[in-house]
């Protein structure tokens, strides 16, 4: 395995420490994984080489769930901003007294409610 620790927590894992506290899960995962592939190393289960693959292998699987779960966060965060500025729109449209059927129908779709149904006086 490589002399440089690529992990923060590497050397933890390297001498069977306990996990420390405030990894995310998929670090919890990374972290096990690799105190699992020291361990295997020590006991001779595996070489050095193989290792080392495997190493990059656990780098390269966190880096792409830690980006993922970043995405996620800003898909969230815009289908929230979105849902917000849309309800506002529709519920200023809702106030405004000039509506058409046509626009009757795309709010009552965004709001969820039958088709047909009307509000105000009209």
């Amino acid at each position: 395995m490589s002399a440089g620790f690529t992990f923060p927590w590497e050397q933890a894992a390297m001498h069977g420490d306990d996990m420390p506290d405030g990894l995310c899960i998929y670090e919890q995962a990374a972290f096990q994984a690799m105190r699992w592939l020291y361990r295997s190393y020590r006991e001779k289960a595996i070489d050095r080489e193989a290792a080392g693959k495997e190493k990059q292998k656990i780098r390269k699987a966190l880096d792409a769930e830690i980006e993922n779960a970043k995405y996620q966060d800003r898909l969230a965060k815009h289908g929230a901003d979105m849902f917000k500025r849309v309800e506002s729109a529709n519920s200023a449209y809702r106030l405004s007294g000039n509506h058409t059927p046509e626009a009757d129908r795309l709010s009552d779709t965004i709001l969820g409610l039958e088709r047909g149904r009307t509000y105000g006086a009209r």
